[in-house]
């Protein structure tokens, strides 16, 4: 998650979807009173400042964030402090009004049965513990994807410019001009995860390719995603 006051932008980070990448590029311009979270093993590759000013400055905190302290609540789920994958509701409730209404917000989404199967081989890593393809997209119990909730409010698409990992390059040159600046060239994060390079509709029957349809069918419908 990046909120760059320098050009006024913010970054909602989702999963699965080249984002990584993105934050990374996007730190490139950022300025020493920017927020930048951690993106984990990649910081190797960051070009611009290090992960900054992640928590909100005590005379910014709300009452209610003092109590959960107390009881033993993080400064994260207190809502003082900004950290990966956080839901555009949380950002807007941490910045002034103005910063939400006027500064570009940002995020990016991926066809779902495409990220489903990137997701399918970032979980599980270790080829020999790795269930088979149609287990894990029929696994009920396993915890699901959920983008959606990063770039929405109340079901609303909250991000001014959505970008799509399927144009990235394209959408991200479009991204540079709209915000005035040069950025940094993408880097290549979390890209040696998956050794299968099959297309992913190989990887699909009937059934798992409309539970997809189903369990994604709000991203799907908003951004014309088809199978």
């Amino acid at each position: 998650m990046i909120l760059c006051h320098r050009h006024r932008f913010i970054f909602l980070k989702t999963w699965k979807t080249g984002s990584t990448s993105i934050e990374l590029g996007l730190g490139g311009v950022c300025g020493p009173d920017d927020v930048i979270t951690p993106v984990g093993h990649d910081e190797k590759l960051r070009v611009g400042p290090p992960p900054q000013n992640q928590n909100l400055p005590m005379q910014r905190w709300p009452l209610s964030a003092y109590a959960l302290m107390v009881v033993g609540r993080s400064r994260a789920e207190a809502g003082v402090k900004f950290f990966n994958h956080m839901r555009g509701e949380q950002v807007k409730r941490m910045v002034p009004a103005a910063v939400w209404r006027d500064y570009v917000k940002i995020s990016i989404e991926r066809n779902p049965w495409d990220r489903e199967v990137s997701h399918y081989f970032w979980r599980n890593r270790d080829p020999n513990t790795r269930p088979s393809f149609r287990d894990y997209v029929l696994n009920g119990d396993r915890k699901k994807i959920n983008n959606w909730s990063i770039y929405t409010i109340d079901d609303q698409i909250a991000a001014d410019v959505m970008l799509h990992t399927e144009t990235l390059s394209e959408d991200y040159g479009k991204l540079s001009e709209r915000l005035g600046v040069e950025l940094p060239a993408l880097p290549s994060a979390k890209s040696n995860y998956r050794r299968d390079h099959r297309p992913y509709r190989d990887l699909y029957d009937e059934e798992t390719r409309a539970v997809i349809e189903k369990r994604y069918a709000r991203e799907i419908e908003a951004f014309g995603y088809d199978f």
